[in-house]
């Protein structure tokens, strides 16, 4: 999973929509209520309708150059606020609207240069402080974004969006450590930060070195029939980049990919490398080993590719081949997306082909599945696959949390197709170690 590493420019908005002195006629009053709410086209409709009026408050030019801001017309919101300025030279909270609209438009010299402005005018502005550091994380600069953090802290320590940001400096310096204390105080201070639990979790997945995930259950063929240990897997985390992953796996049905061999009665013992040289993408590589009776030896090798796309559905993508040394070749591929519906809810339609060189069987599977976050670390997740040879099934999957380092998960998983069924039951236990 990858840590966050931008903070929701929400955050700043309503920050500094908290600070904008109210107007005081009822119109005013509604369309800064509407601004704050996040309505912007209605307020900026209202604060219109009000500047059409005799002698409009200043309030209501201040509040259309920030609502402008706000739904990302950024140059208009930079000329209603020098427009304003031409009158008010020295007014901080207009000052500090074009310093951050500059800023969000990318123009971070500019930006840089009217902070410092409202920051003569009073050294103490505490917004335009945090302006000033925010551009630096905007510039991947983390040292001086934490260094400017860092003193805002010294005067605002009750501040929760000093700690945000003091958290992304630390995670753009990898010091994940101290990136969990800043987020973990930021949400101490304000519990409305809804994405924090989200990047805790992301930070500890990524801080923890070593993980393990035991299965056990029973699964059942119409030739196979095993209880005991389904699953082992002992994950290394050697630097945020690489991971390494040891697996035995004496089921092949807790996961889809390996459904296509859940009739062989054999262990399978694999290394896997994950690499994830960016954060929109992750591949993994990986080489193991089974012994099949009456077939001797077979290796296993398997490829995953995903991109995580920002604002569409994540894509997925791999393949598997089955060698074996006396015996008939298996090769699979599969393609699948990930949909976010919601915060919480989340769509996976996938597709697995899988063909056997000696016998020309050809296997196409269709899996369509669902996850609901119910609350941190605590999920749902259903799917229903269809396929060839008459083949129907489902699964249900529920994550527990046990603590912040330890998870519990229950799988049960039906599947029937001609002459062939599979059940498979399984509890799952995960434990990280930091």
């Amino acid at each position: 999973m990858e840590v966050v590493m931008t903070i929701p420019r929400l955050y700043v908005y309503l920050i500094i929509m908290s600070t904008l002195v109210l107007g005081q006629t009822n119109d005013l009053q509604t369309a800064d209520s509407l601004a704050r709410s996040q309505q912007f086209e209605q307020a900026l409709n209202m604060y219109e309708t009000i500047l059409r009026g005799q002698a409009p408050a200043l309030d209501a030019f201040k509040g259309r150059a920030y609502v402008l801001a706000w739904m990302g017309r950024y140059e208009e919101a930079i000329d209603a606020f020098r427009d304003i300025l031409k009158k008010n030279p020295d007014h901080r909270e207009i000052l500090n609207g074009l310093a951050y609209s500059y800023a969000w438009s990318g123009k971070y010299r500019k930006a840089e240069r009217v902070f410092n402005r409202v920051i003569q005018l009073d050294p103490d502005y505490k917004d335009a402080l945090k302006g000033l550091a925010f551009v630096a994380l905007w510039q991947s600069d983390p040292e001086t974004a934490r260094e400017r953090f860092d003193s805002i802290r010294e005067k605002y320590n009750r501040d929760a969006e000093v700690y945000l940001g003091l958290g992304q400096a630390y995670i753009l310096e990898n010091n994940l450590s101290s990136a969990r204390s800043a987020f973990k105080q930021a949400y101490l201070l304000n519990s409305n930060y809804s994405d924090i639990p989200t990047i805790l979790n992301g930070i500890q997945k990524e801080q923890a070195p070593l993980e393990a995930v035991l299965w056990i259950g029973s699964s059942t063929t119409e030739s196979v029939n095993t209880q005991g240990i389904r699953q082992l897997d002992i994950n290394w985390r050697l630097t945020h980049m690489w991971r390494l992953q040891a697996r035995y796996d004496n089921s092949l049905s807790l996961e889809n990919r390996f459904l296509f061999n859940s009739k062989a009665p054999a262990a399978l013992y694999q290394l896997s490398a994950f690499i994830q040289p960016v954060g929109s993408y992750l591949a993994q590589f990986s080489a193991g080993i089974r012994n099949i009776p009456g077939q001797g030896r077979q290796w296993v090798y398997q490829s995953e590719h995903h991109w995580f796309i920002q604002s569409a559905p994540d894509i997925h993508a791999g393949g598997l081949w089955n060698r074996s040394v006396h015996g008939n070749n298996t090769w699979m591929v599969f393609v699948g997306a990930t949909w976010s519906m919601s915060r919480q809810l989340r769509v996976e339609p996938f597709f697995f082909y899988s063909r056997e060189t000696e016998t020309k069987k050809i296997d196409k599977r269709y899996l369509l599945s669902a996850s609901y976050d119910i609350s941190d670390l605590n999920s749902v997740n259903m799917g229903l696959v269809l396929g060839s040879f008459n083949r129907v099934g489902g699964h249900l999957m529920w994550t527990l949390p046990l603590g912040s380092q330890h998870w519990i998960t229950l799988l049960i998983r039906h599947e029937k197709a001609d002459r062939e069924t599979l059940n498979h039951i399984a509890l799952g236990f995960r434990l990280r170690l930091e």
